[in-house]
């Protein structure tokens, strides 16, 4: 079922058509991308399927409603939420302000969806008194997304989402917001294997991977990429050309330290290391 179109959007700013017989469509439980050069009218598209531009010809559906002539407040009490490109916190308000003010049109209470937010996006549950404008780029983009997703919306719209922010934050915040399952501890070794044996580094007994892994658990795929280049940069600071095991080992505390995640500290991985009691590892 088509969740959403906008059929042969016609419109712009002033007197000037930027959008020219435009039609996007999406399908209920599709990921759709809008690509193109600077200047070729995306966040217009966007802005005028969320009723944030005038149409002169065109209509916009939301399963099967025409929502054409409807406001943008409207828009979201039928399910749609936006985030823009810039200018989307309130940034003299408290992370938790921002998310309540997401939940203005609900005459519910919203509480747990705001738990559920937070366990999306754990680091905002951290600075939830801090005001927005304090934030990372990458904080304020999960601050964005969490307020739109307040409404529990059907059709989820992001504009330039990954504008300003890290790789590592933009592997992660996709991540959450698709909801991609994280790897288990076979595909974790998988994942951690394949990434040393594409940097420089010592080879590493089973022993060590495997425990790696375990360690790991709760990390996405982005953040297991993180590890390594930690270690990789620990390593180069300290004027050696290859990952060590004690590299290795620090890379993977910071990164956890970072994620308010806990760090088991045994079993060691230079024990594992020294002992050899598995061969070295290999798929």
């Amino acid at each position: 079922m088509t969740a959403l179109v906008g059929t042969a959007m016609t419109g712009g700013y002033g007197g000037a058509d930027i959008l020219q017989g435009c039609t996007i469509a999406v399908e209920s439980g599709e990921i759709a991308v809008i690509v193109g050069p600077n200047g070729a009218g995306k966040s217009t598209a966007m802005k005028a399927m969320f009723g944030m531009l005038d149409l002169r010809a065109g209509s916009v559906l939301l399963d099967g409603e025409d929502i054409t002539t409807l406001p943008p407040q409207h828009r979201v009490q039928r399910g749609m939420g936006f985030v823009p490109q810039t200018q989307n916190v309130f940034t003299s308000m408290t992370v938790e302000e921002n998310l309540e003010m997401g939940g203005f049109i609900r005459d519910d209470d919203f509480g747990d969806t705001i738990e559920e937010i937070y366990n999306l996006f754990p680091v905002l549950r951290e600075k939830r008194a801090q005001p927005a404008g304090e934030l990372s780029g990458g904080q304020r983009q999960q601050v964005a997304v969490g307020r739109a997703l307040m409404t529990q919306p059907k059709v989820l719209m992001l504009d330039e989402p990954t504008a300003g922010v890290s790789p590592i934050v933009v592997g992660e915040l996709f991540d959450r917001i698709i909801d991609v399952p994280l790897p288990n501890a076979r595909q974790r070794e998988l994942m951690i294997q394949n990434l040393l044996d594409n940097m420089p580094s010592e080879e590493m007994p089973k022993s060590v991977i495997a425990a790696v892994a375990k360690k790991s658990e709760g990390l996405s795929g982005a953040w297991l990429r993180e590890v390594i280049q930690c270690s990789l940069i620990e390593a180069i600071y300290e004027g050696k050309e290859r990952i060590g095991v004690k590299n290795l080992e620090d890379g993977l505390v910071d990164v956890l330290k970072r994620r308010g995640m806990a760090y088991q500290p045994t079993p060691s991985l230079g024990d594992l290391f020294d002992s050899r009691r598995a061969d070295v590892y290999t798929i």
